[in-house]
């Protein structure tokens, strides 16, 4: 297996680098930041095997919805496609305000929302379970979820080891040493 973390143009020489070297049935796994959220079979078709995360919201279509890619460039033709993962956020942080109640109720509620699958632990942190794509032919295929990854932190603070409950100390600054006012005597210097 072979992972390594790099943008588009950096991976498209990478995998034929491995290729080259009679290593091309190697698995290889990468981040997001491989794929721009724009699909280009002809730049990307060096990308061919290559796995990786990825919202759902750059590797799917739906031109009908109103918070779509699509519908979000159309609106606003000038929006930069490095922050589209930033805008999924947003839209995921708005949409999920009327699920909270239903997603506290249990630790196997969630919610699909365009950065991945949402649930929330034991104590109400967001978590998301990201989306597995394969370059294939030049485009990113959906495989799957990404595991959940449970934090196996206890319910209440009556239950958390010593260690992780914040207790208060001190607060008063830590004395500093004095500095010394005049400058030391010069060492004296021995005469050849």
């Amino acid at each position: 297996m072979v992972f390594f973390a790099a943008r588009p143009v950096t991976a498209r020489q990478l995998r034929p680098l491995l290729q080259f070297h009679h290593a091309a049935d190697l698995p290889v796994y990468t981040t997001s930041h491989v794929y721009t959220g724009k699909p280009d079979p002809v730049e990307d078709r060096d990308l061919e095997g290559l796995k990786f995360l990825d919202i759902p919201w750059l590797l799917t279509s739906d031109p009908e919805n109103p918070l779509s890619r699509q519908q979000l460039t159309a609106q606003l033709p000038g929006i930069s496609p490095r922050y589209w993962r930033l805008y999924a956020m947003g839209i995921d942080s708005f949409q999920m305000l009327p699920h909270l109640a239903r997603l506290k109720s249990s630790p196997w509620e969630t919610l699909d929302g365009h950065t991945g699958n949402l649930y929330l632990d034991q104590i109400n942190h967001v978590h998301r379970r990201l989306v597995w794509a394969q370059m294939t032919k030049g485009q990113p295929k959906i495989l799957g979820y990404a595991p959940r990854i449970e934090s196996g932190l206890p319910e209440t603070d009556n239950e958390l080891p010593e260690l992780l409950i914040p207790t208060v100390v001190d607060t008063a600054p830590p004395t500093m040493p004095a500095v010394p006012t005049t400058p030391p005597d010069p060492q004296p210097t021995a005469s050849p």
